[in-house]
């Protein structure tokens, strides 16, 4: 299959993405890995339409990425050596896990997103809350097992972490073409975010916490 990691400057955020070979209608490849600049491979990305294809392809020291739709769109954008090729997966125990429908995580960072810089997850037996606050005032969301969109909230005790929102906030669209959303947490330590995307295709995220 495919696989794509981020990690962003500050080593706030890491990312990974998954397309298993089953869920590509093509696929060729020799086991290469290379490197991109995710600001500006992103950026194209952002230019696909909601019925287009993809394709990428590497042509020499270049990734060339080509949506069709209605027509064919294609940008070419350099590769590298991988930056950290042999960065391990992160090895976290994390004591809390909401599996949520994805429209209702997203639904839920909108509410609060206008107060604060920051977001908070709090997660106890049962129950699961997502608030921020700041001068300007506070907004919060909280959720029971059993009420619509939940489909279950395990926790061993009270887990708590506060993230930056930005984050979170940029990844709205993803979250709503995911199937399942799956938060884990443990207070003060990084939070997990996996998205179970169409066609078996998954995105993890890292976010580390923010601590006072």
């Amino acid at each position: 299959g495919v696989k794509m990691r981020a990690l962003d400057p500050s080593h706030v955020v890491l990312v990974d993405v998954f397309f298993p070979r089953e869920s590509l209608e093509e696929y060729e490849s020799n086991n290469e890995s290379f490197g991109l600049e995710l600001d500006s491979f992103a950026e194209i990305i952002r230019r696909a339409r909601k019925d287009d294809a993809l394709s990428l392809e590497l042509v020499g020291d270049k990734l060339k990425v080509s949506f069709k739709g209605k027509f064919l769109r294609e940008f070419y954008e350099p590769t590298g050596e991988p930056s950290f090729k042999d960065l391990p997966d992160p090895k976290i125990d994390l004591k809390a896990e909401v599996r949520i429908l994805p429209k209702v995580l997203a639904e839920a960072v909108e509410d609060v997103e206008m107060m604060s810089d920051n977001l908070t997850f709090e997660v106890t037996t049962g129950e699961f809350k997502i608030f921020s606050e700041s001068e300007i005032g506070s907004a919060s969301v909280e959720f029971q097992n059993g009420d619509e969109g939940i489909i279950s909230i395990q926790s061993d005790g009270t887990q708590r972490g506060t993230y930056g929102i930005d984050f979170f906030s940029d990844l709205l669209s993803t979250i709503r073409s995911a199937e399942v959303a799956i938060l884990s947490l443990s207070t003060d330590m990084p939070s997990k975010l996996v998205l179970e995307l169409p066609a078996g295709a998954r995105l993890v995220t890292f976010v580390a916490p923010r601590t006072a």
